[in-house]
């Protein structure tokens, strides 16, 4: 209950919570074992990524 009290209390908190864990889930990137990813900052080269997970 206090849940829904608090988000009818505080809706633009919620929803940029809402937004910023979407962002967040975004954001993660799998690679397969067999592949390697280029990682880009800001247009430029960054790192390669090797298998698994790696946050963009």
């Amino acid at each position: 209950m206090f849940v829904m009290e608090f988000v009818a209390a505080h809706p633009y908190f919620t929803i940029v919570a809402v937004a910023a864990i979407a962002y967040f889930i975004g954001s993660i990137r799998v690679t397969n074992q067999y592949e390697r990813s280029v990682v880009f900052r800001l247009g430029k080269f960054n790192r390669t990524a090797g298998p698994g997970l790696y946050l963009v």
